[in-house]
C-alpha cells in the first residue's frame, strides 16, 4: 500500500502533466484512474466469487451423496473435477490483476517491484493447492492436478502481459502510463486490504506480528525507494 500511495500514485500525477495537463488536472485524473482501479477490481472480485459459490455448490452435492458414492466406484468425479476447474478459473481470474499490479509496481520502482512479486508468490501457494486438490482426488493423477494449479498461477505473467500490451499498444505515451500507474495502484490497495491482509490475520488472529510486519514492510520500502532516489 505504500507503494501504491506514495511511488505509483504520484507517478500518475507525474504522466498527466507530462502529457500536458495543469497541476489541478493531473491530480483529479490520477484520483479518477485510482478509484476506476478500485471498482474495477472489485467487480472482478464479485466474478469470482460467483465462481467460486457455485464450486462450493457442487461440493455440497457430492457430499450430500458420499453414501451412493460409497456403493459405486466414484459416480461424482466429474462433480468434483468441476469443483477444481471453476476454482482454478475463479484463482486465475484473481490472479490477473496480481501480475498487472506487479508488473507496473516494477516500472514505477524495480525494488519494490521484487518486493511485492515475492509477497504474492507465497500469499498463491495455499491457492494453488485449493486448485489441486479436486483435480486430484476426481482424477487420481498428480500431473492434471499439477497441470490445472499450474494454468491458473500462469494467470500472473498474462496479467503482467496485458499491461505491457496496453503501454504498447499507445506507443508508451504519458496517458498510457498515467492511467496504468493510477488504475494499478488503486488495484494493489483493494488487493492488499481485501485480500493481503485479511489472510495473513487468518493465520494470525491476535495480531501478533500482522500490523508490525506492515509497518516493517512500509518501512523497507521506503528505505528502497530512498536508495533507489539517492542513486539514481
Amino acid at each position: 500500500m505504500y507503494v501504491s500511495f506514495v511511488e505509483i500514485t504520484n507517478k500518475a500525477v507525474t504522466a498527466f502533466a507530462d502529457a500536458g495537463m495543469p497541476a489541478h488536472e493531473a491530480a483529479r485524473y490520477a484520483t479518477f484512474s485510482f478509484f476506476l482501479g478500485v471498482v474495477a477490481t472489485w467487480l472482478l472480485g464479485k466474478l469470482v466469487d460467483c465462481l467460486a459459490t457455485a464450486a462450493r455448490v457442487i461440493q455440497a452435492r457430492k457430499e450430500n451423496q458420499q453414501l451412493a458414492a460409497m456403493i459405486a466406484s466414484d459416480p461424482h468425479a466429474a462433480d468434483l473435477a468441476r469443483t477444481g476447474l471453476l476454482t482454478g478459473l475463479a484463482v486465475g481470474l484473481h490472479n490477473l490483476p496480481e501480475g498487472l499490479a506487479t508488473f507496473v509496481a516494477t516500472l514505477a520502482s524495480p525494488s519494490a517491484g521484487i518486493a511485492i512479486a515475492v509477497a504474492i508468490a507465497l500469499h498463491n501457494i495455499p491457492e494453488g493447492v485449493v486448485v489441486a486438490m479436486p483435480i486430484y482426488y476426481a482424477t487420481k493423477s498428480r500431473w492434471r492436478a499439477f497441470g490445472w494449479s499450474f494454468v491458473s498461477g500462469v494467470a500472473e505473467p498474462i496479467g503482467g502481459l496485458l499491461g505491457y500490451a496496453v503501454l504498447a499498444g499507445n506507443g508508451m505515451s504519458p496517458i498510457a502510463f498515467a492511467v496504468m500507474f493510477g488504475f494499478v495502484a488503486g488495484m494493489m490497495v483493494y488487493i492488499s486490504v481485501r485480500k493481503l491482509i485479511p489472510t495473513a490475520l487468518r493465520y494470525d488472529p491476535t495480531d501478533k506480528a500482522v500490523t508490525s510486519s506492515c509497518i516493517l514492510g512500509m518501512a523497507v520500502m521506503a528505505s528502497s525507494l530512498l536508495l533507489f532516489k539517492a542513486q539514481g
